[in-house]
């Protein structure tokens, strides 16, 4: 399946290029290693998309389907029919700057899948936009698999410039199905 995933990826990618990110980036939180403004869609007792871009905002809604301990707020996406629609369609994306040099960071995401007919996933992908090229990184991603609330995580190795932006999308996910893509929580952090 992830096989699949990566062809489809592969050939979109091929016929429509990449597509840089013009949000402007949120400066970090130095003291606590924390980048994403708004991990959790809920701020001051509220569901809120505060600190996330939403290209379209028929592609994301809350929902009180929450899991054991998370936050009080989840977003839901719909699973668009078809093939993987280009970035940014069925998303929403953050962008920041972090430390310079060499460092590691972790990437954490609470979700989970609902579908029918088919399988699917929905993805949370991390990506660096540098200033002198056209086209954006690939650094890393978590594919949303299990129909269980899930604490997705993956740690990696992350070498930056001057000038270089970190942008963070949550995709809903594509596949010949009917289906749901929920995110409660999605988080990036320096931890070395």
């Amino acid at each position: 399946m992830k096989t699949k995933i990566i062809f489809t990826l592969i050939i979109f990618a091929g016929i429509y290029g990449c597509k840089k990110n013009s949000q402007t980036p949120v400066q970090p939180q130095p003291e606590n290693n924390v980048f994403v403004v708004n991990p959790t869609f809920y701020v001051n007792g509220v569901p809120s998309l505060e600190g996330w871009t939403v290209p379209d905002s028929n592609t994301v809604r809350f929902s009180d389907d929450i899991p054991p301990n998370g936050s009080s707020s989840s977003i839901v996406f719909n699973v668009s029919m078809g093939p993987m629609l280009g970035w940014p369609d069925n998303s929403i994306y953050t962008t920041f700057t972090v430390p310079e040099g060499r460092h590691v960071y972790r990437l954490s995401v609470v979700g989970k899948m609902k579908f029918v007919g088919g399988a699917s996933s929905g993805e949370v992908e991390v990506n660096c936009n540098r200033p002198e090229s056209n086209n954006s990184k690939y650094l890393t991603s978590i594919d949303i698999l299990d129909t269980n609330w899930v604490t997705y995580s993956c740690i990696d190795t992350i070498q930056t410039v001057p000038g270089d932006s970190i942008y963070l999308t949550i995709y809903g996910g594509s596949c010949e199905c009917t289906g749901q893509t929920f995110i409660n929580s999605c988080d990036f952090e320096k931890i070395d």
